[in-house]
């Protein structure tokens, strides 16, 4: 079950990581990413009471992402800060980085469960730098239109690598969990957090 959760989880990432078009589809669908991280959780959502709220995100996400099946992200961009879809892309973010913020709690809850403390300090010490990050590079893209090209070349620069660092430690973190056996210690599930 662990295993199984974690691993749709792992895999629905991923899906949303990668982003393919051809003409104007995304082949790797955002949505479907999001239906794989919503079926993981579920899976969990029995034994973990944490999972229900990244449960319902991971559904709203998937709802409100299917826009981006038939929109690249970088067409989004170009069309100005204040456009619409560009306001969407913003909230699809902070969405995205709310999902996170209940996987990461959900990820705790099963270390406190499972008793690896060591895994608990290592997702306790990756959620403080992958939330500060994310939220500094999301707080800094809204000064990113006053920048002038060659401030804002670099600046990009430096927060998609920032980003695309902190995710890629964010996926072998959830990787590690779906390694996890599924024996509980039935007492530890019970106690309160």
């Amino acid at each position: 079950m662990i295993y199984r959760g974690f691993r749709q989880v792992f895999w629905g990432l991923i899906l949303i990581l990668i982003e393919i078009h051809i003409i104007a589809f995304d082949l790797l669908a955002d949505p479907i990413g999001y239906y794989l991280i919503f079926t993981g959780v579920s899976v969990l959502n029995d034994h973990f009471g944490l999972a229900s709220r990244a449960r319902f995100i991971s559904l709203a996400l998937l709802l409100v992402s299917i826009p981006t099946v038939f929109i690249e992200n970088g067409a989004i961009q170009q069309m100005g800060a204040f456009s619409g879809w560009n306001i969407y892309q913003n909230a699809l973010e902070i969405l995205n980085l709310v999902l996170v913020f209940f996987l990461f709690q959900l990820m705790l809850e099963v270390a406190r469960v499972k008793g690896v403390s060591e895994l608990s300090k290592r997702t306790m010490t990756t959620f403080k730098f992958y939330m500060g990050t994310m939220f500094l590079v999301l707080f800094s893209s809204t000064f990113a239109v006053n920048m002038t090209t060659d401030f804002l070349v670099p600046y990009e620069l430096i927060s998609v690598l920032l980003s695309l660092s902190m995710y890629i430690v964010f996926l072998l973190l959830v990787s590690e969990y779906s390694k996890l056996t599924d024996e509980y210690d039935w007492d530890r599930l019970n106690e309160k957090v």
